[in-house]
């Protein structure tokens, strides 16, 4: 078995690089995502890390207000890897973030009977797909609407510009403009 043992944080973590599993120290109650990234980011450069593929990816922070507002970061643990809570005892869980497995997503952690975990993950930084719309049919035509009101505008607006460079009064549009319920088409024809 290849292991590397880093403490970040204050937090003892054990890397068994072949079972792919990170052990936290018995004493532990809760590890943030930030720590997370930084402990994978050590265990990957060690003498043994560097002989097996990354642990993790992380993503996400991005500073939205200086010392204000920030979106969380997201760590996903790569292939299999699962993290074990040492404790023996209690609750074990991971937050100030999202932490993630790509290939047991939310499922993060390898079994210990012992103790509760929790994984406090924030759905706004989740997306979910579907395989559809989330709207409803009024709102996808609503949408529908607004979008042909912008073309019109963006065709007005082209309009305008050309009369502008060509100095008429009137320009030719190749397309009728449908400005609303109840208006009629505009087809502006050059008269010069």
């Amino acid at each position: 078995m290849i292991t590397y043992s880093n403490v970040v944080d204050g937090v003892p973590f054990t890397w068994n690089f072949e079972g792919e599993v990170v052990s936290v120290g018995p004493s532990i109650d809760r590890v943030l995502a930030d720590t997370w990234q930084r402990a994978a980011r050590d265990a990957e450069a060690s003498a043994p890390g560097i002989a097996f593929p990354k642990i993790i990816d992380a993503e996400g922070r991005t500073i939205l207000e200086q010392g204000i507002t920030e979106t969380d970061l997201t760590v996903t643990f790569l292939r299999g890897w699962l993290i074990l809570t040492e404790k023996i005892a209690g609750t074990f869980s991971v937050g100030g973030g999202n932490v993630v497995s790509e290939t047991y997503g939310v499922d993060i952690f390898a079994l210990n009977p012992l103790v509760t975990t929790q994984n406090n993950t924030s759905s706004s930084g989740t997306r979910v797909s579907t395989g559809g719309s989330s709207l409803t049919s009024e709102e996808a035509a609503l949408l529908t609407r607004i979008g042909e009101i912008v073309e019109a505008d963006e065709v007005l607006t082209e309009v305008r510009a050309q009369k502008l460079r060509k100095g008429t009064d009137t320009v030719l549009v190749d397309k009728d403009v449908t400005l609303g319920p109840g208006s009629r088409d505009v087809a502006l024809r050059d008269r010069t």
